[in-house]
């Protein structure tokens, strides 16, 4: 019944120099060393609150002089935090740079390996809060997120032995954390496989309030007694909760892809088989065991990581697929907004074509026709010179031409080219009356005029330079044309007699 046992040995003393030392892989409770009757190195606190230093591997020095020659008493009294405690799975005396290196790896998988684990999940629990903030309200982050905090409240039984101080209320935090741990496991699978939770989920989980409150009340009044109870219940809870967990799993989890699916089942099943460990290594006959259960929740966490980057994946080629449909839609619209606009252009073309031929027409009526007209007339009475005539007809042949060249489209766009096109016709007739023409065209930026007033340009030139053939008796005539992008200026200049 007593919280004390003494585990004695005896040992050798060294026949060399080399420093001994005991290791201590797991005891229960807080335990201290003693050779010879002198204290070699106590792990934790031998009187209340005892210290649960239970996972805390220890390496003690013995120093060389606290031996005595030939045998040697070697005395580990641990401290139990129960009546009836207090046990040590086998130690190990020897040279101390030997044992250093399991000590170590002990050391590493049971304490560093959880502090390494609690900072992740501190990280992915404010990750996944703020997922669940940002917009994406899927429940999903929040089970995980409970989780992360009954696993990381467990954890602490390890990392923080000492705290609290109070044992009752250190065991209520690790039996509360072991059952919350339990049952946001159970919810957090269900959300895994069906994407939604059952009213069921949700109750077990709130059971874990009025549960506590049990569970606190109990250890106060009899902690030993209760601490066994509740954590006999806690057992069967979970040797019927985990394989339910797994099962549901197995069932309803056909909506994830095929290798997305058997990843997440296989850390699932990994994390689950370490709970069942624990909880039927822990049941009576007690054994001092290493709680694997303490390492459960990283599977979990990575199936959680393997979610989140499956979902990632997945929305990102729906992203991707969506955003080659709207491409689609773009390049069909923008087909369909060219041919409309072609269309809309061809009909503004002829549109623009039918206003010239019927200006085209007005102007033949009332130039090329009028003057046709007159010249009839004239022949009729007899009174018309042949020389007058011809001149009549060849004024009114370059008037024609001249309103058919308008209407050429290329000519209505480029001012030079319109220019070249009257140049090549009048400079003939030019020769023909024994007259040089001097063409300069410094036109730099060639305004677009269209037809209408590339005959207005055409007029001015032809009568400007048809008054000098007829009347300047001039031998030569500069046409002068400079413009930019808003006017356009022409001069025409000869050697005649003049006015």
């Amino acid at each position: 019944t007593s919280r004390f046992k003494i585990y004695r040995a005896t040992i050798t003393a060294p026949a060399d120099s080399r420093q001994m030392a005991v290791y201590l892989p797991m005891f229960d409770g807080s335990a201290m060393v003693i050779l010879n009757g002198y204290t070699v190195g106590r792990s934790g606190s031998m009187q209340n609150p005892i210290a649960d230093m239970t996972y805390q591997p220890t390496l003690f020095a013995l120093p060389r002089d606290h031996y005595r020659s030939g045998t040697n008493t070697l005395d580990i009294i641990v401290s139990a935090q129960v009546p009836g405690g207090g046990r040590l799975i086998p130690f190990h005396v020897g040279p101390a740079d030997e044992l250093e290196s399991a000590h170590a790896l002990v050391s590493f998988l049971t304490v560093d390996i959880l502090a390494v684990i609690n900072g992740i999940f501190v990280v992915l629990g404010f990750c996944a809060l703020l997922l669940y903030a940002s917009g994406d309200r899927d429940r999903l982050y929040l089970w995980f997120v409970l989780l992360l905090a009954f696993s990381a409240a467990r954890n602490l039984n390890i990392l923080w032995p000492e705290w609290p101080e109070t044992l009752a209320t250190r065991n209520w935090i690790y039996l509360t954390a072991t059952l919350g741990v339990l049952l946001s496991m159970s919810g957090l699978v269900s959300r895994f496989a069906m994407r939604s939770e059952t009213r069921m989920d949700i109750g077990l989980v709130l059971l874990i309030v009025p549960a506590s409150i049990l569970i606190w009340y109990g250890l106060q009044t009899d902690l030993w007694a209760n601490w066994m109870r509740t954590n006999a219940a806690i057992r069967v809870v979970g040797i019927i909760l985990v394989p339910y967990a797994l099962i549901r799993f197995l069932l309803h989890a056909r909506s994830l892809a095929v290798p997305v699916h058997s990843v997440i089942f296989a850390l699932l099943a990994v994390g689950l088989v370490l709970v069942l460990h624990d909880i039927v290594q822990s049941w009576p006959p007690r054994r001092l065991v290493f709680q694997l259960s303490n390492l459960a929740a990283l599977p979990i966490v990575l199936s959680f990581c393997v979610t989140l980057v499956s979902r990632y994946a997945a929305h990102l080629a729906a992203i991707k697929a969506h955003n080659r449909e709207l491409r689609e839609a773009v390049a069909a619209r923008e087909s369909e907004l060219a041919e409309s606009h072609r269309r809309e252009s061809e009909q503004a073309r002829r549109q623009v074509l039918g206003e010239e031929r019927q200006r085209i027409m007005r102007d033949m009526h009332d130039g090329v026709a009028g003057r046709l007209a007159v010249m009839i007339q004239q022949l009729r009475r007899g009174g018309a010179p042949d020389e007058s005539l011809t001149d009549e007809l060849q004024h009114s042949l370059h008037d024609l031409r001249l309103a058919i060249n308008s209407l050429d489209e290329e000519l209505g766009v480029d001012l030079k080219a319109a220019l070249e096109s009257f140049r090549e016709q009048i400079e003939p007739i030019a020769k023909e009356h024994g007259v040089e023409l001097l063409w300069e065209d410094t036109v730099t930026e060639s305004p677009e005029l269209g037809p209408e007033r590339t005959l207005q340009v055409y007029r001015c030139l032809q009568e400007a330079i048809h008054n000098v053939l007829r009347h300047a008796e001039a031998s030569q005539v500069v046409v002068q044309v400079g413009g930019d992008e808003q006017s356009i200026e022409l001069s025409v200049r000869d050697d005649g007699k003049g006015i």
